[in-house]
């Protein structure tokens, strides 16, 4: 009774006192998460809760090795996922051993090593399915000799991830020369768009590359596997003036990626499964959107 007697005081005061507005914007902006250096514990995100995408200091996947073994720069979505061919016909039975609780026998999925079929079952299934790295989207900053631009030689990093507006905000300097990025993800769609604005685009020196991997399966990785480039196909399947869509076949797992640009831009397949994207204006916008059809 005594703690509904002061239960009714508070409410009462606080209803006599009224209520205090709060700036809900200020509250959320001064948590905004804030990068000053290449951290591979440092890589921010945008994303909608079906698909997200990650990036290092740059605003895009610029150097992804540099943080493949902190929190990586993925590409991923819900329905993106991936199994291995199972040529031996694993069946999951074969995973489960009998244990004994309280009188009770249960089938459980354990670690077997022997014999080798069942351990074989066991790793397979481990593995799969797996989560699938969509793609990398970077950048590709050269020197004017034309050789790969290294992070250390970027300057006055300063990146934002501006929280109520769901967007990452980029700036750093190459030979004095500033690069802004802004990235943002779709609220529904499977979709990230990004804005560059620097005059290294018209000098050559700053174009975007587009880098697709075969899985690992691993658990704790980046799940990029680039020594496997003969296992996956990537395939230009459609291209205009100011767009393409990329053709994904890895084993059973077929998917797109959609690319719409602002402005002249030039298409180049460098190497399988590594194209770069020459853009010819310093102001440049881009639209990669993900689908399984």
């Amino acid at each position: 009774m005594i703690r509904l007697c002061i239960y009714f005081s508070i409410l009462i005061c606080l209803t006599a006192c009224g209520t205090t507005s709060i700036d809900r914007y200020a509250l959320v902006s001064r948590n905004n998460p804030v990068v000053t250096e290449f951290d591979r514990l440092s890589s921010l995100s945008v994303g909608n809760g079906e698909f997200a995408y990650t990036v290092d200091a740059t605003g895009l996947q610029t150097f992804p090795e540099m943080y493949s073994k902190g929190v990586p720069l993925g590409t991923q979505s819900q329905w993106g996922w991936h199994s291995f061919p199972n040529p031996e016909q694993f069946l999951f039975e074969e995973t489960l051993r009998p244990y004994n609780y309280h009188g009770h026998e249960s089938l459980y999925s354990v670690h077997i090593n022997e014999p080798v079929r069942n351990r074989d079952a066991v790793s397979w299934y481990r593995a799969n399915p797996h989560r699938l790295h969509l793609g990398i989207i970077g950048m590709e900053l050269t020197d004017n000799l034309g050789d790969k631009i290294a992070a250390e030689e970027l300057k006055n990093l300063r990146q934002e991830l501006k929280l109520w507006d769901g967007l990452i905000q980029s700036y750093f300097e190459i030979n004095g020369l500033a690069v802004e990025v802004q990235t943002i993800c779709h609220p529904q769609k499977d979709a990230m768009a990004v804005k560059i604005k620097s005059e290294l685009i018209s000098k050559g020196n700053l174009k975007l590359n587009f880098r697709f991997a075969y899985p690992t399966g691993n658990h704790s990785d980046d799940a990029c596997d680039w020594n496997s480039a003969d296992k996956h196909i990537t395939t230009i399947i459609e291209q205009t003036e100011q767009g393409l869509t990329f053709e994904r076949q890895l084993d059973c797992t077929t998917y797109y990626v959609t690319v719409n640009w602002t402005g002249k831009a030039v298409i180049e397949e460098k190497e399988k499964h590594y194209f770069v994207l020459s853009p010819e204006s310093d102001d440049f916008s881009m639209v990669c959107y993900f689908s399984e059809k």
